[in-house]
């Protein structure tokens, strides 16, 4: 009885193991698959991209605290309601109610009227004037306004992101101006208390742009999503808003959600949702335990700390190798995508384009390693997380058609299987570094257990060989390192070399064209590479094999 019970209790500890390894998985996902709303947050299971649970909903209510001092964050939108009511009793324009009541009731504007209208922003009697033709909504249009008993008259214009704000022409410039906006307008810099229509529409055109945005700042998915990275040792899923300079995390330990924000602390410099360049958009946790974050057009490097005082820094931008050509990580074709680590320092892109770039981090260089195919057609690359070894998991914001994994080294995708449709992902984390040692769940090849560090007799893995042809060295070799391969004797043309496990997988390949009698081509090998026997097979034109050698790699 005993050992049943024995039993019976191992086997549940086993399967919690196998549990809490894939729910270490989370995606930024819509409200719905085919969603485009980068503001939920779900634990998936990374074998699948099946979810297993919601983790934040968009739009729940949560508790948000400062990431340094604990206590529930200053909410910014309060002060700027404040500050507008006092710029706006300053400047005399006290008809804010009218200017936004024409607007329609879906407008958020009308929205930050109720606010203000909660401050106790007081209206005066109006009185308005056919100016305008009324079928035009962006004329000017004069209203008379009772003023502490004078009567004044009021010129209101209509902006949008169509139209010149700093046009004054048709505007009377003897009169106080209130401007209605009907889209969020890039920040314009404060204005002191002076008169003038300029002065008045800089000033009210600011604060209608501060409320908006800061309305949304507040919110902890406000502006969407597109990079996180999970820190395994603490339990926490960090992220950045694609249009709020700011590092924010979940604390997955809490029972209810609950968000940390590091509150008046600049992480990157985007401006706003507009400002795509700069938008963080990748973010992985290095070998080194450290956070990393990169914009699109990789000017800011941005690393992170997780000790009790935790340190934000910005590295600067990266470089491209010079062997790149024309393939540059600070392409806007290179924008997107999400960033993984591997076990020797280094930090991999992989963008929405399918490119791969390796960063070394010490140098800020980054190289083009090449571009993923197997992929379908308009699948682009927006999450990456690695499954083990050298094997990496990816989803597409596009695509709910599933996920895909390939190699590092090969960059040939697979889909992996499910059950049906998938949540589409702007990005996906795990905490797992790539690596070139063996995982518990790979399977060691039987020929590289058997065979000893040495060059081997090729007829016993009866395949075709000519030897007298095709040379390598040096042989063995190391991981990363470079070999040699000489041809002697073979006519000229176009060949392919693969480089292969002793299974048959292709790992790398490149195509050299023969010019003589004698060549030697170098092909580099991949550096996560597990230790052992590797094949090295020549192809020629017509699809014939024309040599297979063996190394070992050391």
């Amino acid at each position: 009885m005993k050992r049943t019970i024995l039993s019976t209790l191992m086997i549940a500890a086993i399967a919690c193991s196998a549990h809490a390894q894939k729910a270490a998985s989370y995606a930024i996902t819509g409200s719905q698959k085919g969603g485009f709303n980068w503001a939920q947050v779900r634990q998936i299971d990374a074998a699948t991209g099946q979810e297993i649970k919601t983790i934040y909903n968009g739009h729940e209510q949560t508790e948000i605290l400062n990431a340094r001092t604990g206590k529930p964050i200053v909410k910014k939108e309060q002060t700027n309601l404040l500050t507008f009511k006092k710029n706006l009793e300053g400047l005399q324009v006290l008809e804010i109610e009218n200017a936004l009541a024409k607007l329609p009731a879906s407008d958020h504007l009308v929205t930050m009227k109720n606010k203000l209208e909660a401050l106790q922003v007081s209206g005066v009697q109006l009185k308005e004037n056919n100016v305008a033709d009324n079928n035009d909504a962006n004329a000017p249009r004069e209203i008379r306004v009772n003023v502490n008993g004078e009567e004044k008259t009021v010129t209101v214009i209509r902006v949008n992101e169509n139209v010149n704000t700093n046009a004054t022409a048709n505007v009377n410039t003897n009169v106080n101006v209130i401007v209605e906006s009907v889209a969020p307008m890039v920040p314009i810099a404060p204005v002191e208390r002076v008169k003038g229509v300029d002065a008045i529409r800089t000033i009210v055109h600011k604060q209608l742009f501060d409320i908006h945005y800061t309305q949304q700042m507040d919110q902890p998915f406000s502006t969407t999503s597109a990079a996180c990275a999970y820190d395994k040792k603490h339990e926490r899923l960090y992220y950045t808003p694609m249009g709020i300079n700011q590092l924010r995390y979940i604390d997955l330990k809490a029972e209810t959600p609950k968000i940390y924000y590091f509150e008046d602390e600049a992480f990157g410099v985007v401006t706003g949702r507009g400002d795509v360049s700069n938008q963080i958009t990748r973010m992985a946790f290095g070998s080194d335990g450290n956070g990393y974050a990169l914009t699109n057009n990789a000017d800011h490097l941005i690393r992170f700390t997780t000790k009790k005082k935790s340190e934000i820094s910005d590295l600067g931008p990266i470089t491209d190798a010079t062997a790149n050509g024309s393939f540059s990580i600070r392409s806007s074709g290179a924008y997107g995508g999400d960033m993984i680590a591997d076990d020797k320092g280094n930090l991999y892109l992989i963008n929405a384009a399918r490119q791969v770039f390796k960063i070394e981090t010490s140098t800020k260089v980054a190289t083009y390693k090449g571009t993923i195919t197997g992929l379908p057609r308009g699948y682009s690359t927006n999450g990456a997380m690695v499954e083990g070894g050298t094997s990496v998991i990816i989803a597409s914001a596009n695509s709910t058609e599933g996920f895909f994994k390939f190699d590092i080294n090969s960059l040939v995708a697979e889909k992996m299987p499910n059950d049906g449709s998938v949540f589409n992902a702007s990005d996906l984390a795990n905490g797992i570094l790539l690596s070139a040692k063996k995982t518990k769940n790979d399977k060691e090849d039987p020929a590289v257990q058997k065979e000893t560090p040495a060059f081997t007799d090729m007829s016993k893995l009866n395949l075709p060989v000519n030897e007298n042809k095709v040379g390598i060295f040096p042989n063995p070799v190391l991981a990363g390192g470079t070999i040699n391969i000489l041809f002697a004797d073979m006519a000229q043309g176009k060949y392919t070399i693969e480089f292969m496990e002793i299974s048959g997988k292709v790992i790398s390949s490149k195509v050299t064209t023969l010019s003589g009698k004698k060549q030697t081509e170098a092909y580099q090998l991949p550096e996560l590479l597990a230790k052992g026997n590797y094949l090295v097979k020549v192809i020629g034109e017509n699809e014939k094999v024309v040599s297979i050698n063996k190394i070992v790699v050391q």
